[in-house]
Formats: structure tokens, sequence, C-alpha cells
């Protein structure tokens, strides 16, 4: 009879025998296998958000500040207009400067008139005026002095004057007129001012 080769070892194993000796005798352990460890999951490295910035510090100085303020200046008013703390001074009259006293009138003023106004320019450039005076009054009018402003007729009122002078007289009799001379106070020239007939003259009496 044939002999049949082990299948495990390889060796010829007579027919009598139904296994081979020497693997009944002791097998070799099988080599366990072992599974390949799965690899660890790598988790996501995650990155930080980014910091937000607060405020500069002197803005938030500022704002409290201001809010401060608004605060103070509300409850000013409040107190001020529920209290009527401050009606007394609001409701109070103003105070008005005095008028200044009228000027004194001459009782000699109504009989005095100044006429015959003529402008001249001496060779100094300085404007001449002749005028007559001329007592209306059957009194002698001693120590008389005036202050006389030349105006144009058509000057609306608050306007500045043409010229301003002034005139002494020992005396002035009664019904007597008196032809003066002085210098007229102006900023104009003789050929800027207007004629006479335009001229009008104020005459506020100083003395007596």
């Amino acid at each position: 009879m044939f002999a049949w080769i082990c299948p495990k070892c390889g060796r010829e194993v007579p027919p009598s025998e139904s296994e081979c000796p020497d693997c009944a005798a002791g097998e070799a352990p099988e080599t366990a296998v072992v599974p390949p460890a799965a690899p660890e999951a790598t988790q996501p490295t995650r990155t930080p958000p980014p910091r937000r910035r607060g405020a500069p510090t002197w803005l938030l100085a500022t704002v409290f500040a201001i809010g401060f303020l608004a605060l103070g200046a509300t409850a000013y008013y409040g107190y001020y207009h529920f209290t009527g703390a401050g009606r007394t001074a609001v409701n109070a009259p103003r105070w008005e400067a005095p008028a200044p006293p009228a000027p004194r009138t001459s009782p000699v003023a109504p009989f005095i008139e100044v006429t015959g106004i003529r402008l001249t320019e001496d060779a100094r450039q300085k404007v001449q005026v002749q005028f007559v005076v001329v007592n209306h009054s059957a009194a002698d009018i001693a120590k008389l002095e005036a202050k006389v402003v030349l105006r144009t007729r058509e000057a609306k009122s608050g306007s500045p004057p043409v010229g301003t002078f002034w005139f002494r007289l020992p005396s002035l009799g009664p019904y007597e007129s008196r032809e003066l001379r002085t210098t007229l106070e102006t900023h104009l020239r003789a050929y800027e001012i207007p004629d006479w007939q335009y001229l009008t003259a104020d005459v506020e009496i100083t003395s007596p």
C-alpha cells in the first residue's frame, strides 16, 4: 500500500495511520493573527478666535464726561423749571439808565436868530463861516454865548451835521444885529458844503 503525505507537515504517513504521528503528538500552535490597530483619530487643531479690541480709554472717559454734563444740565433745568426758582430773575423789571436831563432853555432863546450864513475857505484851507446874529427882543442881552449846528434841510434824524461853530458877544442891544466871523468845525471842504439856501442853523443858547 502507498503512504500518504500529511498536508500540514508534508511527511509521508503509512497507510495504517489515520493521522500524522508528528502532528498528532504536538501540533504547532497556530500563530494568532493580530489585526492592525486602528489609527487614532486626530482631532483638528482649533484656532482661537481673534481677540476683540476694546474702545480706547480716552474715548470712554469723554463719553462718560459728556453723559454726566448732560445729566447735570437736565437736573438743573428741571429744578428751575418746575420749582420756579428762576422766574424771579426773568420777570424782574429791567434796570434802565435814567434819561439825561433836558438841556436848559435860555429865556432869550426865542429872540435870537442866526442868519445870513456864508461859507469861505482861508489860506490854511479852514472853512470860515460868516453870519448875522439878530436880537428880536426889546431887551439888552449881555454876555451872549451860543452853539450853532449847521444841517441840511433834507437831513434825516440822527445824521451827522455839516458843521458846528460857537460865538460870544459881550452885549447885544434891543433889536440889534451883529455880523460875526469864525471857523467852522467840519470834516468837509468849503466846496463840498451845500449852498446857504439848503442849510439850517440850530441855535443853542449857553449864556445867559
